[in-house]
């Protein structure tokens, strides 16, 4: 009912690649888009698919890694690897 009232998690990680591989694709991607975030928990990405679900309701991620910064918004779509 009320999407502007959704929530942005930031999540502190140890690095933005050497972890499982998902795809991606949504708004702003041209075609698809691989990343492999390091220390993410078990079914975390299991968990992103099912809030994608949810849109346009949903959560936002922020991931830091150092200096280095990358998002997701709630409206891309994660294929996980093998699926």
């Amino acid at each position: 009912k009320y999407p502007d009232r959704s929530t942005t998690l930031v999540i502190q990680l140890p690095a933005l690649e050497g972890g499982a591989p998902v795809v991606l694709t949504g708004p702003g991607i041209k075609t698809e888009m691989a990343l492999a975030l390091a220390g993410l928990p078990d079914g975390f990405w299991a968990q992103v698919q099912a809030n994608h679900e949810q849109f346009q309701f949903g959560l936002d991620f922020i991931f830091v890694a150092g200096d280095r910064v990358t998002a997701l918004p709630r409206s891309t779509r994660v294929t996980i690897k093998g699926d």
